[in-house]
Order: structure tokens, then C-alpha cells, then sequence
């Protein structure tokens, strides 16, 4: 993404924010890019975040490779224009009694979709750990920051002309590190054309008997779906008092989906089109846990047992429903929803599918 080069100040932790920040007067990058399409298009291409907070923050997502082509003074006369991983730019400096400096590693630290306060601060990269950027350098905290640990700039061989523009590339590394949020099952996808201009079960295991009207069939069992559900923290809703206006209110499941030759993990919303009937508005998707505390898992007709994956309405019989429409609603305002064909693989293509708790 483009970026401007700025002089920043000696010492200042920030390294790249968007042209909003507070800080963008003391950083070294400034960009029209904000925090939130930076986190999206890390997400997008498999990046997972990671943050602990409650002795730190210490920052554990992917490590992101960063490069800058950028034009910069040669020497008396000379311009040049390059392309240089960021590290080999970045020239450092540390007070006694550091000794290291050369520990630049930067990692993904904060999904802005899930956590506002990149948003709110504008900082896009930080030279130390902190919660309230996309993209963190691990080999710092605030404290050893403040003990004197500290980056001056760029290395004065590399000083890119002044306002000229320098176009930072991301890439998470590969190795996908492990995420105790999310798990990642595989299923086939569907397409039955009687319905995929309006289906209402997106995700069962192979032996339902809505398996052919089901967006993607799984040969993980309800069982192993809901075990892995709870593994990572998932707080199920148990309170179905009036199951057909009932909103599911467990945690917010964030589905994707993902294939072979697919440049990105997609969202629901990415090949799902939501329509509604004359006077109503689509109410969109939000997927929570929904396991009904007292529920059998399994397939039994006329029962209130759970018997598929993930449902488009809330549902008492899915471990998975969308949160934002009540069975009665979804009657009500005929709701509909259509696979777009257009984004999805071919019938019959194996797919990853990764559930993500997000608290």
C-alpha cells in the first residue's frame, strides 16, 4: 500500500499510521490507508492476530515480512529507486545498558474488525508491543522502550526523498502459527441448483438428511464440532425460552471459508447475498454458538435435538445459527439466502472451513 515518507522524531515509537493519527507528526510512515483495510487484507490472506494482554501486551500472531520500494538520495546528483526489507532500512539505537538492537521482529498483533482501537489511534505499525496497533515489533515493550531501547529513524544511506512516496508491501510469513481461538475442519460444497438461490442450511456433517440442501457437508460429526467449539473457549446460549423468537446469544462465531487457489479466506457476506421481502431489510449475518444446554446431539425427527453445523436463523437445532433473525422474523420478512456462484469453487470442491471465536 502507498505510504509517504516522513522525518518523524529520534526515538519515536511510531513507525506507520494512517494520515488521521494524532502521532503522524512524529512517525516515520504516513498513509491514506487506515488500520481497519490493513487488518482486513491480513486477515484476508490467512494472517491470524494475537494478543495477550494480562502480562503485557505480548503480541503472538503471524510474523509479517515487511519490504519498501521507495527513491532515495544516492549520493551528489544520483537517485536511485529500490526495493529493501524494512529491517535493512531501519537504523537502530539503544542507551546503556541494552545491548541487543538487532531484534526486529514485527507480528501481527490486533484484528480492528474485532478490537477499535487501532481505529481510534490511527497507528498502523509500533516499534514496541502494544494493543492499540495493527502490527507490532516484538523485540520491545513499553518499559524497555522507556529504559532507553530505541529506534532513530532510517539508516542514512537509505533516506528516501522527503513527501516522495514509498509503496510497503505486508506478507505474512508461511506458517500459519496456532491460533487457540480458531480450528479449521474440511468439508465438499453443494451446489444443488434447487438451492442456492434460497438455502437456510449452510453447514451439516454427511449423514444428515438435509445434507442435499446444505451449502457445505462435513464428514466432521456434530460431536467433534461442538467438543472443538468449547476447546476454544466458546460460551454457548442456554436460555430458549420462546425458541421461535429467540435470538442465538452465545459468542460470535466468525466463519471462513477457504480452497485450493482461492486468494483469500472468505467471509460469509463475500458469497452470500441476503434479500428480503417488500417492507422488511435484510437484518445480516452474525454467527453465534447457539447449543441449547439440555440438547442431545444427532438426528432425531420431531425432536428439538441438535442435527446441523451451522443454520441462516436462529435455531435451537444448530450449534451454529445466525444471531440476527428470529425463525419468526425470517418467515415473516421472507428472507432468502443466495450462494453467489460467481466467488465459489465448483460443486464437489473441497473447501476449508475455519470456525474463529470472537469474544
Amino acid at each position: 500500500y502507498p505510504s509517504r515518507f516522513a522525518p518523524g522524531e529520534s526515538g519515536s515509537p511510531y513507525m506507520i499510521v494512517a494520515d488521521t493519527c494524532a502521532h503522524a507528526e512524529e512517525a516515520l510512515f504516513i498513509t491514506e490507508v487506515g488500520p481497519e483495510d490493513i487488518s482486513s487484507a491480513l486477515v484476508q490472506v490467512g494472517a491470524v492476530p494475537g494478543i495477550a494482554t494480562d502480562a503485557g501486551p505480548v503480541v503472538t500472531g503471524n510474523i509479517i515480512e515487511m519490504e519498501m520500494q521507495f527513491t532515495y538520495h544516492c549520493g551528489t546528483g544520483c537517485i536511485e529507486e529500490t526495493t529493501l526489507p524494512l529491517h535493512d532500512v531501519i537504523a537502530e539505537e539503544a542507551a546503556a545498558p541494552k545491548q541487543d538492537t538487532n531484534e526486529l521482529e514485527f507480528r501481527f498483533g490486533v484484528d480492528a474488525s474485532e478490537n477499535p482501537a487501532p481505529v481510534e489511534t490511527g497507528i498502523i505499525t509500533m516499534f514496541y508491543q502494544s494493543s492499540e496497533s495493527v502490527i507490532s515489533n516484538t523485540g520491545a515493550d513499553q518499559d524497555s522502550w522507556g529504559e532507553g531501547l530505541y529506534f532513530i529513524g532510517l539508516e542514512p544511506q537509505f533516506i528516501p526523498i522527503e513527501e516522495s512516496v514509498a509503496a510497503i508491501t505486508l506478507r505474512p510469513i508461511e506458517g500459519i502459527i496456532t491460533d487457540p481461538t480458531s480450528f479449521t475442519f474440511d468439508a465438499v460444497i453443494n451446489i444443488n441448483p434447487l438451492y442456492m438461490d434460497d438455502f437456510k442450511w449452510l453447514i451439516v456433517d454427511k449423514d444428515s438428511t438435509q445434507a442435499h440442501k446444505a451449502l457445505f457437508v462435513t464428514e466432521k460429526t456434530l460431536g467433534e464440532v461442538s467438543t472443538a467449539l468449547f476447546d476454544i473457549g466458546a460460551d454457548p446460549f442456554n436460555e430458549w425460552i420462546e425458541p421461535e423468537d429467540a435470538l442465538t446469544g452465545g459468542d460470535v462465531i466468525r466463519i471462513t471459508v477457504n480452497w485450493e487457489g482461492a486468494t483469500q479466506w472468505y467471509a460469509l457476506e463475500d458469497f452470500i447475498i441476503e434479500t428480503a421481502g417488500e417492507g422488511y431489510d435484510p437484518k445480516g449475518i452474525e454467527m453465534r454458538f447457539g447449543y441449547p444446554d439440555d440438547a442431545d446431539l444427532g438426528p432425531t425427527p420431531g425432536s428439538q435435538n441438535v442435527d446441523t453445523i451451522a443454520f441462516m436463523y436462529s435455531s435451537t437445532k444448530s450449534l451454529v445459527s445466525n444471531a440476527m433473525i428470529s425463525p419468526n422474523e425470517y418467515v415473516e420478512s421472507q428472507t432468502e439466502y443466495a450462494a453467489r456462484e460467481e466467488i465459489l469453487p465448483d460443486d464437489g470442491t473441497e473447501v476449508s472451513i475455519k470456525f474463529r471465536r470472537i469474544n
